[in-house]
Formats: structure tokens, sequence, C-alpha cells
């Protein structure tokens, strides 16, 4: 089984799913927040903001956020993959 791409898509955005999230030139592991679909989300980063989330346009969390893509193994890796 092939693994899919990370790049998030607007039909990916639901309550719950599991992305990375750019900060400061960090990745977190963080919770996307249904808060105003399709326009509005959040993303519930742990240990930030005192549990509140980062409010973002659907713009803004298609370019800052990525799927929390974990392989089966590491043979489903082909050679040269980038992986966090």
């Amino acid at each position: 089984a092939e693994s899919r791409s990370c790049k998030l898509q607007p039909s990916d955005l639901r309550e719950g799913l599991k992305v990375l999230y750019l900060i400061e030139g960090l990745f977190h592991e963080g919770t996307v927040k249904a808060l105003q679909p399709p326009d509005v989300y959040g993303v519930l980063t742990a240990g930030q903001r005192g549990n509140r989330p980062h409010i973002l346009c659907l713009e803004e969390i298609l370019k800052w956020a990525v799927l929390d893509v974990r392989p089966a193994s590491v043979r489903c890796l082909p050679e040269g993959t980038r992986v966090c």
C-alpha cells in the first residue's frame, strides 16, 4: 500500500484530524477543530496557548499545516522520502 501525500486538501478538513502545524519554523502535533467550516478552523497544539486553538482561515490552514501521515513500516517509504 502506498502512502498518501501529506499535503492537506480542503476535503481532508474535519473535526479531530491529526496534523502537523508550523509555528516559528517548527512543526507541532495538532488537532483540527472545525469552528465555522468550510471557512474557519482551529488547530489545537499540545502544550501551546493554554489549550486554546490557533484560529485560521481555510487558506492559512492549507498553507501552514500538513497531514500527520504515519507509514505502516519503513518499507512503505521510497528511498529519499523526507520524514519529520
